[in-house]
């Protein structure tokens, strides 16, 4: 599979072509049809366009929609010029693999629910817990679910990085493009160093993100975003000592954005170290 994605990514080099809708669907299908992921994904939607929604994924619609228009910040442009479009395409893949990892996670959730991660990422997800509210719903209830799912879009929106989907999204996106750009003809590139670069820093961003010391202990962004959603995971959280356990490797820890010791919070070169043997799709 890997093989196959490097191919993809040298053609359009070779060529200088822009990532386009046969790109993103070829890739993602490769990825997809490897994984085991294709029950969760009913349509794919490509559009262009610059006032339109950022790429996202949907588990209610099963909806994978990737916007060409919105995969790079266009400041980018001006400072790789003839040679953008080999940044543009690493940009392409490293938005597949976010994705992606978004439906990764809803097949964690069927199968690994009893899991670390599969408990972290359903406690997460505030439209799970909508959606089983009621079974049968009357026009009102309808009302009462979209007020509702409405609340916790604006406390999403407001806690993006803490929010465990998109962290793990954001770490595991950022990991995999790492061991994509280890092939020779990226690294001989005008462009592998800015992406390397903007990478690099989008990874070490979001690993520290909102942590803060405690006298030896550090705090949980996680846990602090599970508490804020409900008042039933509030008390799941303050019960399960298993979200609370420095016997999980650091790796998982920082991972899902609990808590660490003061000695792993203050070494950052040890924590880019560990981290970055880490991996998903690649």
């Amino acid at each position: 599979m890997v093989d196959n994605i490097l191919d993809i990514l040298e053609t359009y080099h070779n060529k200088k072509k822009y990532a386009d809708a046969d790109f993103m669907l070829k890739i993602t299908n490769l990825i997809v049809n490897y994984y085991n992921l294709d029950e969760y994904i009913n349509n794919y939607l490509i559009i262009s366009d610059n006032i339109g929604p950022n790429s996202r994924y949907s588990y209610l619609y099963k909806s994978l929609e990737y916007n060409l228009a919105k995969i790079d910040n266009p400041i980018n442009y001006k400072r790789l010029k003839n040679n953008y479009y080999g940044f543009y395409n690493l940009q392409a893949l490293k938005n597949i693999f976010h994705e992606l990892e978004h439906v990764h996670q809803e097949q964690i959730k069927d199968n690994d629910y009893d899991s670390l991660v599969g408990k972290i990422l359903i406690l997460g997800d505030a439209n799970t817990f909508i959606d089983n509210i009621y079974i049968d719903t009357t026009y009102l209830q309808e009302i009462i679910i979209k007020l509702k799912r409405l609340k916790y879009q604006i406390y999403y929106d407001h806690n993006y990085r803490n929010v465990p989907a998109e962290r793990m999204a954001i770490i595991y996106s950022c990991l995999d493009m790492m061991h994509i750009t280890d092939e020779k003809f990226i690294k001989n590139s005008d462009y592998y160093g800015l992406f390397q670069y903007i990478n690099e820093c989008d990874l070490k961003d979001i690993l520290l993100s909102d942590y803060k010391l405690k006298r030896n202990i550090t705090n949980s962004p996680t846990l602090a975003y599970l508490k804020g959603l409900t008042i039933k995971n509030r008390m799941f959280v303050k019960k399960d000592c298993s979200l609370h356990n420095l016997d999980i490797p650091f790796e998982e820890r920082i991972i899902y954005g609990l808590e660490l010791t003061k000695e792993e919070f203050n070494n950052t070169q040890e924590i880019e170290k560990k981290i970055i043997k880490k991996r998903n799709f690649i």
